[in-house]
């Protein structure tokens, strides 16, 4: 039963990822057993757009699994909503608290528009996605505020937005990248992965990702031996710069 639990949870997570000429997308997705209550999934809106949801069902295995998939469903049903991120959020959250309840999760939505270059995004109570300004060097939180999924079915969400620049860097992920602890109980942090975002800027969106997830894992250890404490989630997507 487990084996195939994870076979249908495999089988609902996107089989390619959005392709657009000046955006790069790469995902690493960690569960720590079988099943996880980590999703992440991505929505066509129109040729040069997309949405990209993350979420974090509260508990672990298969209970957490069932409720991933719910949500799973539920953004897929949120036709003409996608690239409204508050409203996706909203809905999700409504559908959370009238089918599933005493169910909780995190969750975070973001919208880019690859025309007007502007991306607007929605959280619920899930880690800021982190933006990184090549241009500035700097790394800026996007922290809006957002209650938990499954607690009030009426609750008001909040949208926040930016424009997008030339060798930006966007990392969605869920907290068991920042969670994760050695076998001194020492966090990974979000000072170290500030570190990383910044000493790692000149790779690709793949090379990155990759190496991160290599070196959280490296650092999640019990008694020096591997000792994952929770599903791992991250999307980058990178702007591309332009050929001079």
């Amino acid at each position: 039963e487990m084996r195939a639990a994870a076979r249908i949870q495999t089988s609902i997570l996107p089989r390619t990822l959005p392709s657009t000429e000046n955006l790069e997308v790469a995902v690493r997705y960690a569960p720590m057993t079988a099943v996880a209550g980590d999703l992440y999934d991505f929505t066509k809106v129109h040729p040069d757009s997309f949405g990209v949801f993350v979420a974090d069902v509260t508990g672990h295995g298969v209970p957490a699994a069932l409720v991933a998939s719910m949500l799973k469903i539920a953004v897929s049903m949120q036709t003409g909503r996608h690239g409204e991120p508050a409203k996706v959020i909203s809905g999700l959250n409504s559908m959370l608290c009238h089918e599933a309840r005493d169910q909780y999760a995190t969750a975070v939505y973001v919208y880019l528009d690859e025309a007007s270059r502007v991306v607007r995004y929605c959280a619920a109570a899930h880690p800021a996605p982190l933006l990184w300004r090549r241009s500035t060097q700097t790394l800026h939180k996007l922290d809006e505020p957002g209650l938990l999924l499954g607690v009030r079915p009426d609750e008001k969400y909040v949208e926040g937005e930016f424009a997008m620049l030339e060798g930006d860097r966007l990392l969605v992920h869920t907290d068991g990248l920042l969670e994760a602890e050695n076998a001194a109980g020492q966090s990974f942090g979000a000072v170290a992965l500030a570190q990383f975002i910044e000493a790692r800027q000149d790779l690709g969106a793949e090379p990155f990702v990759d190496q991160l997830l290599k070196e959280v894992l490296a650092w999640s250890l019990e008694s020096d031996q591997p000792g994952q404490s929770d599903d791992i989630t991250m999307v980058v997507i990178d702007v591309k710069e332009r050929e001079k």
